[in-house]
């Protein structure tokens, strides 16, 4: 047995071990969750790092004083903008922003350490039972977690989209950054995306929607998009 039949039997189990603790009382379907994120990674001038690097604050300062400060004004930046960058980069909705300093060991050529920034932006979707179109349906029809990453990655719309967040960083924020704070591209990395995906119970509200039901989604694995 491989672990992609183990998950869909654990989720069938998960399923029917909701339906007995509730009852009945509630209506539980499953569907699908899934999301695209394009990230990528600055650099912290060599001159700022090697001023700073040793001093032991130096990590929490810059990240209440630079980087708390630059995801508050890019979240600002992408608001204002919303309209024309959904329009300009044919996204279906605005992706939210993350923006996360990290120490990145032996980044520099004396094997010292280094600090990295990585900028992501994603837009989720939840694929929820009673979904009508072609992609959202062939989804739902998958038997196991493996057959949903090529039904994402063959989404012509789904590309478009990916294609839309990578864009987005390349022609709008990495300059925005850029013209306001201390971030350097170091070998200048790509920018790459990831499709996260992973089934999900839904049961309806009182409105009679679909609604997640978190408590019992399992977590399935990801798909990496190099």
């Amino acid at each position: 047995m491989n672990k992609y039949t183990l998950g869909t039997i654990v989720g069938t189990a998960l399923l029917g071990l909701a339906k007995a603790k509730s009852g009945n009382a509630l209506k539980l379907s499953r569907g699908v969750v899934y999301s695209i994120i394009a990230y990528k990674d600055f650099y912290l001038r060599d001159y700022i790092y090697l001023r700073l690097g040793n001093d032991p604050l130096f990590y929490s300062e810059y990240e209440a004083n630079v980087v708390e400060p630059a995801s508050k004004e890019l979240e600002k930046f992408l608001l204002k903008h919303k309209e024309e960058f959904k329009r300009k980069y044919a996204l279906s909705r605005l992706p939210q922003l993350n923006l996360n300093l990290e120490e990145v060991p032996e980044y520099h050529d004396d094997d010292t350490s280094g600090y990295r920034i990585t900028l992501s932006l994603e837009i989720e979707y939840m694929v929820t039972p009673d979904a009508k179109s072609p992609l959202e349906r062939n989804l739902l029809e998958a038997d196991n977690n493996r057959e949903l990453g090529p039904i994402l990655m063959n989404d012509r719309k789904l590309k478009n989209e990916r294609h839309g967040l990578i864009h987005l960083i390349d022609d709008e924020l990495k300059i925005h950054i850029f013209s306001r704070y201390l971030f350097d591209y170091g070998q200048a990395p790509e920018t790459t995306d990831t499709i996260h995906h992973r089934f999900a119970l839904y049961t309806l509200d009182k409105e009679n929607k679909w609604v997640p039901y978190e408590k019992l989604q399992p977590n399935m694995p990801k798909l990496r998009v190099r």
